[in-house]
């Protein structure tokens, strides 16, 4: 893992030091990585211009929650990826437009949520901890290691959850970003 993390510091990527954290949430028993065949490349989440099973780990960090069709990213994620390939990603489910009050995106309907922030940069989808783990499950990828990296210790009763929200644990409602390493079923779906 040590070679992975001078290749990235190498290569200066985008939020290198994000993807060095990640490293560091897998370990070498989970992953073997050739870093003279790493790649970065960026493009449209639920467009991927790439050939099916191309691919043998997708990293994303803070990319699946600004998505708006998450399904479609997900199911672009799995197509491309390799059977037993895996896939490393970091969501953050806090409001990224009242970083003050993390959980305040929980409080509005869907049509006042849209109309808010669907085109306004750093738009969040609003997905929660198990949808996101749901997504990844129907097609076909299981959950290795999972870590709640950041979470909500106040109050979230001041926030007057909309019925969206009511189907949700508070202890769910609470989780405001998380790391998950996925294997792709080796035998598809």
């Amino acid at each position: 893992m040590k070679k992975i993390l001078l290749e990235i510091k190498k290569k200066h990527l985008p939020f290198e030091n994000r993807a060095v954290e990640s490293i560091d949430f897998i370990s070498d028993k989970c992953i073997n990585i050739d870093v003279n065949r790493i790649e970065y490349l960026r493009g449209e989440a639920s467009n991927i211009a790439m050939d099916n099973e191309m691919v043998d780990i997708v990293f994303s960090n803070a990319v699946l929650e600004h998505v708006h069709d998450v399904g479609k990213a997900i199911s672009e994620i799995s197509r491309v990826t390799k059977k037993g390939g895996m896939g490393i990603h970091e969501i953050d489910l806090r409001d990224h437009f009242f970083q003050s009050t993390p959980l305040r995106l929980l409080q509005y309907p869907d049509w006042l949520w849209n109309l808010m922030g669907w085109y306004r940069p750093g738009y969040t989808n609003r997905l929660r901890f198990s949808d996101f783990l749901s997504l990844f499950n129907s097609v076909g990828f299981l959950e290795k290691k999972m870590e709640i990296t950041r979470k909500f210790h106040g109050d979230v009763l001041y926030i007057k959850k909309h019925k969206n929200f009511s189907r949700y644990p508070m202890e769910e409602l609470k989780i405001l970003s998380f790391q998950v390493l996925l294997k792709k079923n080796d035998t598809g779906m």
